[in-house]
């Protein structure tokens, strides 16, 4: 059975390669390493993940790293956020 989506929900788009490595590190270290997240912005700037997935990403693995390390995220996102506005701009013209 297939469910319709309304438009009111909206799509997330989780690479589960980096969602399930940061689960498997969370189990072994309580957080996650910086080589996941160094990993994860390198697909983000080569275009191996769209940046709106890189977002989703981010958002999903939070929860398995340390409060104190939310802030190493915040350049990723930044970066994403002005890589979806360049491109919308760049489709308008």
């Amino acid at each position: 059975m297939i469910n319709r989506v309304s438009n009111s929900q909206s799509f997330c788009a989780v690479n589960q390669k980096f969602l399930k490595m940061a689960q498997d590190e969370h189990k072994i270290m309580n957080t996650v390493s910086g080589d996941l997240i160094e990993g994860l912005q390198y697909h983000i700037l080569t275009k191996k993940i769209s940046p709106q997935d890189g977002i989703d990403t981010i958002e999903a693995i939070k929860p398995y790293t340390k409060q104190k390390y939310h802030k190493f995220f915040e350049p990723i996102i930044e970066t994403c956020k002005n890589l979806i506005t360049r491109s919308k701009k760049l489709i308008k013209n």
